[in-house]
């Protein structure tokens, strides 16, 4: 393979692993958004910040929990604030402690799922008191404000993966009541290390835009005004989402003292007569991100799910291995099969870009010659190529397009895979969980093997491609090629270390069954 080749698949390589994790910086803020107080149709100004809630000492008041068990959830809401502290997925397990997988946990008094915030109603932070009760099918908490508001959630759980929500506001005082309010959706996402954390984002349809938030864009926090359909946070494989059924006017993100972040929304303005309530519905996803689980709920939360610039590509070969597992139930293999016949579909490709490569090979004498010739005039040098290559009817980009043809479809697997939650907890051989590197112990020590195995099995793709004799070509370009040949596969098994297993398994294969197909081609051109 000439230099230049071996330069584009690694630049290609460079974009498809760190698109995600460097162009996130260059994405546009926000825009479109108003004050939260006015209606989604007034006038548009850039992003505002809104006020800072800090974290403040909780006053003395004890602490109760209460339990409840649903048949995808283990729910754990407090007392203070009245609202959820933490979440654990019944169809999940942690990979490290085999416990059952919590999504969020909030040690924080007043910031939990479905905690309140309000200026006009002094909830600055939500840390009163509440009465909770427990029913067959839900828990409603309750608590009165000074100014005679009577504040009533109602937690009613169904047997999926959500959670409906009445906010009931009752004016128990002489006087009207006008207020709005802020609620949170989603905060305190798993995340266990830096790397986990770079996946965790808030996100918000406000309008027909879906805005995607890193952080608060500083210490006061960042609104989206609008009409906000839905608002959550998500981390590497689950989600936490909350649906206003009700108008609201603009998505928020919050980001605590300790760098955690939060969204939530900004509920129209409310008007209480003497004596009367008001109530707003809400719905709210805690799960996994699985586009037919959120699809199933008809209300849109599927679109909280990205796949980056190849998404449609993603969303194919994602539904391919999940056919391929209905028949293998087993998802390495599945993969491993998705490889196979990617490799076949691009087989004439890889078949004419060995072909062109043989040709450029054939021709370096020719080219050697014409180099000495015009050393000393690089414009005439260039011309004398060309003409060549167009009298051989050889195409010098020949072997380098079509494996640049096929980068779009390893771009759009890292991208579905490294996001694939049916991958978590799943085994194949020796690994344990597919979403995870796998891991080998060695004694006290450990290391994750098959990115070694893959770089070992590169390291003979790359001496079959080249031949250790190539006529034309310079000491010092078999000098290069060489030392390419070692770097290469060094450089991918530095690259992929720490790659979920499952990438690197189907990276693998692909490797095999080229370097077969290279063998194959190779002999039967010698024939």
């Amino acid at each position: 393979m000439e230099k230049r080749v071996i330069i584009a698949v690694v630049l290609s390589m460079f974009v498809a692993i760190f698109w995600q994790k460097f162009m996130v910086s260059f994405y546009p803020a926000a825009t479109n958004t108003a004050p939260v107080n006015q209606p989604s149709n007034t006038a548009i100004v850039e992003n505002q910040t809104i006020k800072e809630n800090k974290i403040i000492e909780s006053p003395k008041i004890e602490e109760e929990k209460t339990f409840f068990e649903t048949n995808r959830f283990l729910i754990t809401l407090s007392n203070i604030g009245g609202c959820i502290k933490k979440i654990e997925l019944k169809d999940y397990r942690d990979s490290a402690n085999k416990e059952l997988y919590s999504i969020m946990a909030s040690e924080m008094p007043g910031r939990g799922v479905f905690s309140l915030y309000s200026d006009k109603l002094s909830l600055t932070q939500d840390i009163l008191k509440y009465d909770v009760k427990k029913y067959a099918n839900s828990i409603e908490c309750s608590t009165l404000l000074p100014q005679g508001i009577k504040i009533i959630k109602r937690y009613n759980f169904t047997e999926n993966d959500t959670i409906n929500i009445d906010l009931e506001f009752e004016n128990t005082s002489s006087q009207l009541q006008i207020f709005d309010y802020e609620v949170i959706g989603g905060v305190d996402i798993e995340c266990k290390n830096n790397i986990d954390k770079q996946y965790v984002e808030a996100s918000a349809k406000v309008g027909s835009k879906i805005h995607r938030d890193k952080n608060a864009k500083g210490k006061d926090g960042l609104l989206h005004a609008g009409e906000t359909q839905w608002a959550g946070v998500t981390n590497k494989f689950f989600v936490m989402i909350l649906k206003p059924k009700s108008l609201a006017n603009a998505g928020i993100v919050r980001e605590y003292n300790d760098k955690v972040i939060a969204a939530g929304i900004s509920m129209n303005e409310i008007a209480i007569e003497p004596g009367a309530k008001a109530i707003n519905t809400f719905l709210l996803y805690a799960g996994p991100k699985n586009t037919k689980r959120l699809a199933s709920l008809g209300v849109g939360l599927e679109e909280v799910i990205t796949y980056g610039i190849f998404g449609s590509i993603s969303e194919v070969l994602l539904y391919i291995i999940r056919g391929v597992y209905k028949v293998t139930h087993n998802w390495g293999l599945a993969i491993i099969i998705l490889s196979l016949a990617i490799n076949i579909c691009l087989y004439p490709l890889t078949n004419k870009s060995l072909q062109s490569m043989r040709k450029l090979q054939a021709l370096q004498p020719q080219i050697k010659q014409l180099q000495d010739k015009y050393s000393k005039n690089p414009q005439k040098l260039n011309k004398e190529i060309m003409s060549l290559y167009k009298e051989q009817k050889v195409n010098p980009l020949g072997g380098c397009l079509p494996m640049l043809l096929q980068m779009p479809i390893f771009i759009a697997l890292y991208q579905g895979l490294i996001y694939f939650v049916e991958l978590k907890n799943s085994k194949f051989l020796w690994i344990s969980d597919l979403s995870a590197p796998d891991v080998v112990r060695l004694g006290s020590a450990s290391i994750h093997l098959l990115p070694i195995l893959m770089a070992i099995t590169m390291f003979f793709q790359q001496k079959f491609s080249h031949p250790q004799s190539q006529a034309g070509m310079t000491e010092q370009q078999l000098q290069q090629q060489k030392m390419m040949a070692v770097m290469m596969p060094i450089m991918f098994g530095f690259i992929f270390y720490k790659f979920p297993s499952g990438l690197v398994l189907y990276w693998f294969t692909n490797t095999i069954v080229m370097t077969a197909s290279q063998i194959f081609m190779l002999r039967k051109a010698n024939r």
